[in-house]
């Protein structure tokens, strides 16, 4: 910068040249506040713990300091450099002081999209046991019910002397067996029974209409993972909120043509906010080990195809994904 505006004479007075160098070391730091600073603490990778990444860039860092003596002692006019020379040799350090900064940022940044994949990968593997072993016990707490309360009718219909009060209230006990629901695709029915459960137990409504068998393309895996992490966002923001009528959760699932429609809607507190690649940013404390349930339902959207896409509106959020059929074979 100083080669547009030089001094009179070299070396320039004490004032002049301290002057200079603060007011162009302020103004590229200005500059490079919104390039690299913004985007490292809005791409969370302040987080980043790598001793390899470290010691990388304390090697940038001395190298970039031998670099910018040299050229700082070759462009002295006393030296005899040609003019034309020393700018050039200026502005290539210049381009490579800058090419420096992006690679580091460009590592950094794909170092913490490996962390996230990783993490998102063991969250698939712990959701993955988490659906076999709900499913189970859904499933037999289904026969244990279903049994029970043919033996209730059985004693009620028989004429043994049992207080009716009693049955009427074991009747109420079992009738959890009544939450389960069936929409037609087992993964589906097995995440929703549970969730169903949770909010009967809290306090929450949780209304559902769902087409399972629009969804019998996704692996239940897949599907118990996109809406676990869906619901538990919706619980999670609803438990907050005191006023019972709006401790609800709606969920509607439909084919609409070539594609499947998911929506779920809550009521919230109304403090969210979104980053970067559009998605609601957790309220935990610990950023660096949360919120990756929403990154996992838009690779699992997107894997298939499909968008996800999330929306506030007043006091009241929405997540909406659109998931295309796959093409049916043509039959010769």
């Amino acid at each position: 910068l100083g080669a547009f505006w030089p001094y009179a004479s070299y070396p320039p007075p004490l004032l002049e040249g301290g002057a200079r160098f603060w007011f162009f070391s302020l103004l590229v730091y200005a500059l490079a506040y919104p390039l690299f600073i913004k985007r490292v603490e809005k791409n969370g990778l302040l987080q980043i713990d790598d001793p390899v990444m470290v010691l990388v860039t304390a090697l940038v860092i001395v190298v970039n300091m031998v670099l910018d003596v040299v050229v700082k002692d070759i462009v002295v006019p006393d030296f005899g450099v040609p003019g034309y020379d020393a700018n050039t040799l200026s502005t290539v350090y210049l381009l490579l002081c800058v090419y420096i900064m992006y690679s580091v940022f460009e590592i950094v940044y794909n170092r913490r999209l490996q962390l996230n994949m990783a993490a998102i990968e063991r969250l698939r593997a712990t959701e993955a046991r988490q659906y076999q072993m709900s499913r189970e016990n859904i499933e037999a707490i289904n026969i244990k019910c279903h049994d029970l309360k043919h033996q209730i009718r059985a004693l009620a219909s028989g004429g043994a002397s049992v207080d009716g009060r009693v049955l009427d209230e074991i009747s109420r006990e079992v009738g959890v067996y009544d939450s389960v629901v069936k929409s037609g695709n087992d993964a589906l029915d097995t995440i929703l029974t549970e969730k169903c459960l949770y909010c009967e137990k809290h306090g929450i409504t949780l209304s559902c209409i769902a087409d399972g068998r629009a969804l019998d393309f996704v692996e239940p895996t897949d599907l118990y993972s996109f809406f676990g992490n869906a619901l538990d966002n919706a619980i999670e923001a609803v438990e907050r909120l005191d006023d019972p009528e709006r401790r609800s959760i709606g969920l509607v699932v439909r084919r609409t043509g070539d594609m499947v429609s998911v929506h779920v809607e809550n009521y919230f507190d109304g403090q969210v906010s979104f980053g970067g690649e559009g998605l609601p940013q957790t309220r935990k404390a610990d950023e660096a080990n949360h919120g990756f349930g929403v990154r996992s339902m838009r690779m699992i959207a997107e894997g298939l195809g499909g968008s996800l896409n999330c929306n506030a509106s007043g006091d009241v959020f929405s997540l909406d994904a659109l998931l295309p059929l796959p093409a049916q074979p043509i039959e010769s």
